[in-house]
């Protein structure tokens, strides 16, 4: 259901008891909105976890999509975090992972999990960009903050869902809409400030070892500079979320906060296994 988070929209999961003490906040990833949390969001719902589904770009609809720009979306989320009565557990794929570890210092989440994380390209400066964000078709968007396309379906079957069941392809696609080109071009040719270190919180970094959008050493570099937890699965790409792993994420990520944050997480001392 969908429920009014300070002045802005979320897609809302509530579990039917819930056990924990702090909320599960998501950020969605490029070309994205709240839908892509479906699967994981219901799966957190059923072991106790309320989860809130941000859309980012709700609150700017009456703007053009090009114009907005990666501190906007660090805006949203510090006034949509700040309106729960506790510090939540930020939770980001793709996109939504950079943007949580940028927001971290502001929100002082209990944790930190980053999915599949989409790093600026001078992060990482040896590693090209993904062939989705810079084509001959997205130069418009990146030169005139225009909106950026999707990747096209080749594409996106290649890059994004390549680990999945075929049969999830296109009904994963065709939810896909145009992203700011403004955001895209600080990924590939701005420059953005790493996060302070050492984080604020517990933080983990999951993603799959075949993810042809972020490479595996660039992923274990994040982790290792961060000194976050790092949580791989062999033979998964870059789309967690959907399809059979997405249980496994779902009980992954709940194992690793309950054995970081403990007995002070717990409403009960009961834990769902």
């Amino acid at each position: 259901m969908k429920q009014r988070l300070a002045a802005y929209t979320a897609e809302v999961f509530f579990p039917e008891r819930e056990k924990f003490t702090a909320p599960l906040l998501l950020l969605p990833g490029l070309w994205t909105g709240s839908w892509i949390w479906q699967e994981v969001a219901w799966g957190f719902s059923q072991r106790g976890w309320a989860c809130w589904a941000l859309d980012l770009y709700e609150p700017h609809a009456a703007r053009r999509r090009g114009d907005i720009s990666l501190d906007d979306h660090l805006t949203t989320i510090t006034t949509a975090a700040a309106a729960f009565d506790c510090p939540p557990i930020v939770i980001g794929f793709d996109l939504g992972s950079l943007l949580s570890l940028l927001v971290a210092t502001r929100v002082q989440p209990r944790a930190l999990i980053c999915i599949s994380p989409m790093l600026p390209c001078h992060w990482q400066p040896d590693l090209r960009p993904a062939l989705p964000l810079v084509r001959l078709a997205t130069l418009p968007a990146l030169l005139w903050d225009r909106a950026h396309p999707p990747p096209s379906r080749r594409l996106a079957r290649n890059f994004l869902f390549h680990t999945l069941p075929a049969g999830l392809h296109d009904q994963l696609y065709d939810q896909l809409e145009p992203d700011s080109g403004r955001v895209v071009r600080t990924l590939t040719r701005g420059q953005t400030d790493f996060p302070a270190i050492p984080l604020p919180c517990p933080s983990l970094i999951v993603w799959g070892q075949e993810d042809r959008m972020v490479p595996a050493p660039a992923v274990s570099w994040l982790a290792d500079t961060l000194h976050a937890t790092s949580l791989s699965y062999p033979d998964q790409g870059h789309w967690l979320l959907a399809g059979p792993q997405a249980a496994s994420l779902v009980a992954g990520v709940h194992r690793w906060l309950i054995r970081s944050l403990g007995e002070a997480l717990l409403l009960s001392l009961e834990e769902d296994e």
